[in-house]
């Protein structure tokens, strides 16, 4: 390795940044659906019991034991330029459970790869189905596609990964 490699490499990065960023721009959108009320995303897991001391009005049934579990999208990042689908999103478990007069909630990521990797560099890394409405979108999928190739990202496996 040279010294030239990570000056080669900033480099690349800053230009690519730069994309992103033209990208991100032009393809921006103010408002979306799916960023607010029921769809607004949950950023932490959480574990949560509820005893039948803990209720104020009614009762946690005593002959019901059972789990409801709900995936839901979830992103753990929005891209910046705001484009969000139902579809997009990192995949979170979220499960109620009822036992002996007890309610039980969790909510949990399912632990990907894109989820991983984007967890590590903090950003959102690869497109988004809200991304790919028009030409630049597509676009913006060559791009990324550049970035795996050269590494500045890493390719996921989709084969494996879904």
């Amino acid at each position: 390795m040279s010294i030239i490699y990570p000056l080669d490499r900033l480099g690349r990065n800053l230009l690519f940044d730069t994309f992103d960023e033209l990208f991100d721009t032009a393809m921006r959108k103010s408002n979306n659906f799916f960023k607010n009320g029921n769809f607004k995303a949950t950023h932490t897991e959480n574990s949560y019991t509820i005893k039948s001391t803990d209720i104020i009005k009614g009762k946690i049934p005593d002959d019901i034991n059972g789990v409801y579990i709900r995936n839901g999208p979830n992103p753990l990042y929005t891209p910046e330029n705001n484009r969000a689908h139902f579809f997009d999103g990192d995949s979170m478990l979220h499960a109620f459970r009822i036992s002996n007069g007890q309610l039980f909630y969790f909510n949990k990521w399912i632990q990907t790869d894109r989820y991983k990797y984007e967890k590590m560099y903090r950003k959102v890394l690869y497109h988004r189905v809200g991304e790919l409405f028009n030409f630049l979108g597509i676009l913006k999928v060559g791009v990324e596609k550049v970035k795996t190739v050269l590494g500045l990202i890493p390719e996921l496996d989709l084969l494996r990964n879904g």
